[in-house]
């Protein structure tokens, strides 16, 4: 009798040392917890991309549009942007601001090329589609231009669309480095 008492003692001793099995129970109640923490943390991240994508101002899809909203406006002056063209770089903006009948188109461009004249242009048509030059302004220079135009800004509108051009120098007339849409 001693080895079978032996032997219950053995396999009493596996028992108590081996670790208890979880209940069905606790695996259910654990999935349960890991299913709720994963959407919670997907509710939260949910959360936190509406407040990133409203606090984002809008954004136009339109191309044309972009180009022709004025960067500012005050009665009697308005700012257009420039954009750069053919890789050019030179990106800036044009005033435009009617002082006793006449109109002051001032041309303001980063990223001009120092000492070059480059003609610039009121032409009729957009950006995209460019007619003959209507008014010329004077060149740039160091990302320089000012002129003043014999006309209104009644009279500029009612020529609309209109659009401001900058070409590369008077031998490359046909190389546009900056433009913008007059939004009339």
């Amino acid at each position: 009798m001693p080895k079978t008492k032996k032997a219950a003692n053995k396999s009493l001793k596996k028992v108590a040392t081996t670790k208890p099995h979880k209940s069905e129970y606790q695996i259910h109640h654990t999935q349960q917890k890991s299913i709720v923490a994963l959407l919670i943390t997907l509710v939260v991240l949910m959360a936190a991309y509406m407040l990133l994508v409203l606090s984002m101002p809008k954004m136009t899809k339109d191309y044309e549009t972009d180009l022709t909203r004025p960067a500012g406006f005050t009665k009697g002056e308005f700012i257009v942007q420039m954009v750069d063209q053919n890789s050019s770089g030179q990106f800036g903006n044009v005033s435009l601001r009617e002082i006793d009948g006449q109109t002051l188109v001032q041309v303001s461009l980063n990223n001009s090329p120092r000492g070059v004249s480059q003609p610039s242009y009121i032409h009729v048509g957009s950006c995209i589609d460019l007619g003959p030059a209507q008014y010329p302004l004077n060149p740039v220079v160091n990302g320089k231009s000012e002129t003043i135009l014999k006309v209104s800004l009644e009279s500029l509108r009612s020529a609309s669309p209109l659009a401001v051009n900058v070409v590369s120098s008077a031998s490359r007339v046909d190389r546009h480095v900056s433009c913008g849409n007059l939004p009339f």
